[in-house]
């Protein structure tokens, strides 16, 4: 006995870089803007950075627009963010601000 195909799913694999562009992110997903974009480091990491939770290196995988490496460098941190989409350089006059400390070494990179 032969069993049915499963169901596919609905939707497929989100496109960040659409995401970033204020595109769909897949056909059957319209969400408006970028819900993680609140201008600003996560909370949460801006609470573990004031309780002296961050120390040395840090490294940011899925940055994304950034906030939270500009946050940590400006807190004294050296931070390599990485990201596969391109955010910033797909949004006009939306690059970070310098860090007043620390550095960022930005790496936006796609797999092969």
């Amino acid at each position: 006995m032969t069993q049915p195909n499963p169901p596919k799913p609905t939707h497929g694999m989100i496109d960040f870089d659409a995401v970033y562009r204020g595109q769909k992110w897949a056909d059957d997903l319209d969400v408006p803007g970028i819900p993680w974009d609140i201008g600003q480091a996560q909370p949460e990491v801006i609470a573990l950075q004031a309780a002296g939770q961050f120390s040395g290196q840090v490294l940011d995988v899925g940055c994304g627009l950034g906030d939270n490496a500009i946050f940590l460098a400006n807190h004294g941190h050296q931070v390599t963010a990485v990201d596969f989409s391109r955010p910033r350089s797909s949004r006009p006059n939306s690059g970070p601000p310098p860090p007043a400390s620390g550095s960022i070494s930005l790496s936006l990179t796609r797999p092969n």
